[in-house]
């Protein structure tokens, strides 16, 4: 029990903190924010708990902040608003409500100013209302840290005015600070590691995200671009094919599983010349049955894509291309030895380069001006002995 003179000074000590915070009030309202800060501060300081004390407080630093200009100037006020509206689990839910109240108004206020701050499509991007802009997420932010649309909405204004590496930055402050990190997050981080050029942290952030949802196309193809650019061949091709067989009205995932088996077979056909090169055995006779494999599968995802591709142009160069290519991979690989299956591989390749010509000179019919076509041409006609129309070409383009 406390004492008689003790509990006397109590009721007047809350009596007095009662009559300084409707002072500080009634200063706040008629246009005396720092007098009543200053009022407001003594209740605090006597009693640093005191609910209604701690909300006016904040009350007064949002006016304050947000009549401050420029916008950059606001941050302290701001963080010593959030610092003062910080719970320490013994307050009741009257004083959890007007503190969100107060959080989610300035926090809006901020968030707005910050939008229509952002320069429009079609006007000059202006740099200084770029400045302002991001000057009032990051007000937002220090006022609600735990908004993930603010934290979106800042790193698109970044990566939309070519800032991607403060977009990534951007994305990585937010994932330390949200929890749980929002899926969308990882993946926007992901495809912008990939934008910036980090390909291994773009790599090891779609695996993450992959590993996690098997099924998610979306996830799947970027970790398959991300391979890709990574020229990862070995772990591209699996992945297409399997999203190959799950969606196979994609075209796209066939275009670009052709192509990625076309790199891997030149990969193994370079590893095959180094291994003959150095002298540490003639591996052919082992490897390629499994290399002719490759290509017969990237001949029969070559004939999807052509059955289904918009743009017969674009596919008539692609499969010219992919044939005069893998034909000159296989000669040259022929040329490092003359054993068996050397023979085969000459074959194959000549197979390969008859199927060209048809789609060659089509190009050249749609383009008889272009001499890189032409000059294509003249290189197949050679290596098929196919030396009069060779002859003719060279006439032609002078070569």
């Amino acid at each position: 029990m406390l004492p008689a003179v003790g509990f006397f000074f109590l009721l007047a000590s809350c009596g007095n903190h009662q009559q300084l915070l409707e002072k500080s009030k009634e200063q706040f309202q008629s246009g005396q924010p720092e007098t009543a800060l200053a009022e407001v501060n003594r209740i605090l300081a006597d009693d640093p708990g005191h609910t209604g004390a701690r909300i006016l407080k904040a009350e007064i630093l949002a006016d304050m902040a947000f009549s401050t200009d420029p916008p950059a100037l606001r941050l302290q006020h701001y963080r010593e608003m959030r610092a003062v509206l910080e719970p320490d689990n013994g307050e009741d839910q009257n004083f959890l409500e007007k503190r969100k109240e107060v959080i989610y108004t300035s926090w809006s206020r901020e968030q707005g100013a910050a939008v229509r701050s952002l320069p429009r499509e079609g006007n000059d991007p202006g740099s200084l209302m770029y400045s302002m802009a991001m000057d009032h997420f990051e007000n937002a932010l220090a006022i609600n840290p735990d908004s993930s649309t603010t934290w979106k909405l800042k790193s698109t204004a970044h990566y939309r005015h070519g800032d991607v590496s403060l977009a990534v930055q951007t994305l990585e402050k937010a994932t330390e600070t949200l929890q749980p990190v929002p899926a969308d997050f990882r993946e926007r981080l992901a495809f912008l590691y990939l934008e910036e050029g980090q390909l291994d942290r773009s790599i090891r952030a779609y695996e993450t995200l992959y590993d996690q949802d098997p099924e998610n196309v979306s996830w799947a193809m970027g970790l398959a671009n991300a391979y890709i650019l990574a020229a990862q061949h070995f772990n591209s091709v699996p992945l297409l094919r399997q999203l190959s067989e799950e969606h196979p009205e994609n075209i796209n995932t066939y275009e670009a599983l052709t192509t990625e088996l076309y790199f891997l077979i030149q990969t193994e056909i370079n590893g095959i010349i180094d291994a003959a090169t150095a002298g540490t055995g003639d591996v052919l006779s082992e490897e390629w049955p499994g290399l002719e494999e490759l290509l017969l599968e990237a001949e029969d995802h070559l004939r999807v894509v052509q059955e289904r591709h918009p743009d017969p142009d674009e596919f008539t160069y692609l499969a010219a291309s992919f044939y005069k290519n893998s034909a000159a991979a296989l000669l040259r690989l022929a040329s490092h030895t003359s054993q068996e299956p050397s023979p085969q591989i000459r074959e194959r390749a000549h197979v390969l380069l008859h199927r060209s010509v048809p789609l060659w000179e089509a190009i050249a019919d749609r383009n008889p001006e272009n001499p890189e076509i032409w000059r294509s041409i003249y290189q197949v006609y050679r290596q098929l002995d196919l030396n009069a129309e060779a002859d003719a070409i060279e006439h032609r383009i002078n070569l």
